[in-house]
């Protein structure tokens, strides 16, 4: 139910938090309470979450102050309910409780949405402590030492460095950083870092040390390049910018930039959501920069470790002062983007979303999310790689029915799903012509594809 999102069908929501009022969660298993606690908070309707005091809330309250919390994968709900109906306090608590383990993506990203900035460095060196490969543990400490950094915390940028040239941590990628942030004077110590990735790596571990190995220092293609390579010679990524799909892309983008005023091009702003490595993101910023110096992109990405990885490349790949990564799904964090980006309005939004794991919205959510925010600008540009995503049914009917409000003219392009070339997939290009007004929705779909939409997020659901 909550999957599908019926908490508003003829008062079900209310009949279903009337019973778990009722129940003693205290004598139930831990991982089944949060579940419950988690279904919870995403069946709610809107105006009817409620805090973890009164209520069905306090049954959730109960199940968020046992203790000793058990590490497993409930942790990420067990995060999001708690910053869902407490805050950043109640999350605080939780973290401060958590066992000595890996919390999973979600609580990760759930952490780092509400700390601060030294808190954030605190929460990636839990991070990495508790990472079984090396090289990855390198990586998100790179990225603790850039946050720091940047945000004029130096001494903990320097602490960090000494305490990873004393774990044996220090890699290329960290000299680059200790080099460009001006910290090299404080400590040098040999190249002494991960090279044998070993037990615990993943694909995208391996492929952004064969960029930084391969791929020339503040040369983005350079660094596409390298990743291409792996990608086809070593293990396969799944890389939305590439292969069928990126030639249509780019030429999308080409004839949307040609025609637009010269006043649109004094800077663009672009929106990302799901960076995977960073190869989407830096390849869409290099295609801006043909059109503008005057590029920013932001990108939105669920999983803290993945985001922690596209820092390390977008830094290579010298696009930092480009591209700005912020951790957590869309629900949680546009409103803090679009105070972020002020005046500013969104001339690309790249849906380039992963297949429902984790917190994740459906893509179609996240549309209207964007569009009733009204930080999409008048002729923006539009794009899904992908119309297998979690949500994508409903999108491509938000689609026919932006077309047929006169908001957008879209195309669709089939190309092979990857590594798949007996699995279609689509590739989704939009135009916009002018800003949905306010409080625009599309139509109810025709039952059928409602239905078939319902079947495909319960098959996410199941897989993830």
């Amino acid at each position: 139910l909550a999957v599908l999102r019926m908490g508003d069908i003829d008062g079900l929501f209310n009949r279903i938090a009337a019973r778990v009022e009722c129940l003693d969660l205290a004598r139930t298993e831990w991982r089944q309470s949060v579940r419950l606690s988690a279904s919870m908070a995403r069946l709610a309707p809107e105006g009817l979450l409620c805090d973890l005091e009164t209520g069905w809330g306090a049954r959730v309250g109960e199940v968020l102050t046992r203790r000793p919390i058990p590490a497993g994968a409930a942790l990420g709900d067990a995060f999001w309910v708690a910053a869902r109906l407490g805050g950043a306090a109640e999350v605080f608590k939780l973290f401060a409780a958590a066992p000595a383990a890996n919390l999973g993506p979600v609580a990760y990203g759930v952490l780092l949405q509400h700390a601060d900035m030294q808190v954030q460095v605190s929460v990636l060196e839990h991070l990495a402590a508790n990472c079984d490969c090396k090289a990855t543990r390198a990586a998100v400490l790179n990225a603790a030492v850039l946050r720091s950094a940047r945000s004029g915390l130096r001494s903990p940028a320097r602490l960090l460095l000494h305490q990873m040239a004393r774990r044996g941590l220090w890699t290329p990628m960290t000299q680059i950083l200790c080099t460009r942030l001006c910290l090299e004077r404080q400590i040098r110590p040999p190249l002494d870092g991960p090279r044998d990735f070993g037990h615990g790596s993943t694909c995208h571990v391996r492929a952004l040390g064969h960029a930084v190995q391969y791929g020339q220092q503040d040369n983005p293609p350079s660094v596409l390049a390298a990743l291409e390579r792996y990608s086809a010679t070593a293990e396969w990524l799944r890389l939305s910018l590439y292969d069928d799909r990126g030639p249509i892309i780019d030429t999308a983008l080409r004839e949307s930039f040609q025609v637009r005023d010269k006043s649109d091009l004094r800077q663009v702003t672009a929106l990302v959501l799901g960076t995977g490595i960073g190869y989407s993101c830096i390849r869409l910023a290099t295609i801006l920069k043909e059109f503008t110096q005057q590029v920013l992109l932001v990108a939105v990405e669920v999983d803290a470790e993945m985001a922690s990885l596209a820092q390390n490349l977008v830094e290579f790949a010298g696009l930092s002062d480009v591209i700005k990564i912020r951790v957590g799904s869309t629900s949680d964090i546009l409103t803090g983007i679009c105070e972020e980006l002020g005046s500013q309005r969104v001339g690309v939004l790249l849906l380039d979303h992963g297949r429902g794991q984790g917190q994740e919205e459906p893509v179609h959510e996240d549309l209207q999310r964007i569009l009733d925010s009204g930080v999409l600008a008048v002729h923006a540009l539009v794009v899904a790689p992908s119309c297998l995503q979690l949500g994508s049914s409903l999108f491509l009917w938000q689609m026919i029915e932006a077309s047929r409000a006169g908001l957008c003219q879209f195309d669709l392009v089939s190309v092979p799903e990857c590594k798949q070339s007996l699995v279609e997939d689509l590739v989704c290009t939009a135009q916009w012509s002018s800003q949905a007004p306010q409080g625009w929705v599309p139509g109810p779909p025709p039952i059928e594809l409602a239905h078939l939409a319902a079947e495909c997020n319960l098959v996410h659901s199941r897989a993830s």
